[in-house]
């Protein structure tokens, strides 16, 4: 719920951001000077928006013994309800290997919380045994619930405040943050556009990601044209590349992670 004082500073916000929109129109001359406001409109507006979600964060990153508990029975209990998915049928190696893991590296028992918390359903893809890792991936069939309303990365989020600005502080909600920077504060990395094909052969479904999608690991060279990748889970064209400020639609985001 917001509070009054948000509701009195997004008002305030807004009825700011008009007028400077009316000043540039009468003295376009005053065009940059209005640009940098707007622009730190848009920052602090951002800044608030993070700040009032319902994102629960920890500096320690470490789940309490119960939490550890809950989430390591979800994870067994997918695991087992998946077969298909895994080339192993051991999942007594699997809750061993999580319950040493949650002593040994806690914030990675942590970063797969929060791919469960934000609604990934994460499972076992394989299991790297010269690493003595278990490889997981978002395994929702609709992109996370959780990560929803985000643009790609930092860049692209700065140029939805700037394209959106009028919606935005005509009180349409702004973006959720962006898929580079939420992924890197969960402990995960982006799915990549090879996993995710090979994702949805290994799921089989022509239903994944109908809408609206999710961002994918995109190369520095592809991003350098303004483009990135979004997975939307059709036979023919699973992959496209669209402008990476896009967050209307409310596109999320896939990842990985290893434990």
């Amino acid at each position: 719920m917001v509070n009054k004082t948000q509701t009195l500073d997004n008002a305030s916000n807004a009825q700011l951001a008009e007028a400077l929109l009316r000043l540039t129109e009468k003295n376009p001359e005053l065009a940059e000077a209005a640009n940098a406001e707007l622009n730190a409109i848009a920052h602090e507006t951002a800044k608030k928006v993070k700040a009032s979600s319902k994102v629960e964060e920890t500096n320690e990153k470490q789940l309490t013994p119960e939490q550890t508990k809950n989430l390591i029975n979800t994870i067994v209990k997918r695991f087992e309800n998946n077969m298909l998915r895994h080339e192993t049928e051991d999942s007594r190696h699997l809750r061993s290997h999580l319950e040493r893991k949650a002593i040994e590296k806690p914030e990675k028992i942590w970063s797969l919380n929060e791919m469960e918390r934000t609604g990934g359903e994460p499972d076992v893809r394989c299991y790297d045994e010269e690493r003595d890792e278990y490889v997981f991936w978002d395994f929702s069939k609709e992109t996370p619930e959780g990560r929803k309303r985000v643009c790609y990365d930092h860049d692209a989020e700065k140029e939805a405040y700037l394209l959106y600005k009028e919606y935005i502080t005509n009180g349409i909600e702004p973006p959720r943050g962006n898929a580079v920077d939420r992924a890197a504060a969960m402990g995960v990395e982006l799915m990549t556009t090879e996993e995710y094909r090979t994702f949805l052969i290994m799921e089989n479904d022509d239903s994944i990601d109908e809408f609206p999608g999710s961002w994918l690991e995109t190369p520095a060279k592809t991003r350098r044209y303004g483009k990135a990748f979004i997975g939307q889970g059709e036979d023919d064209f699973p992959l496209d590349l669209i402008e990476p400020f896009e967050f209307l639609d409310e596109p999320g985001f896939r990842v990985t992670l290893r434990v």
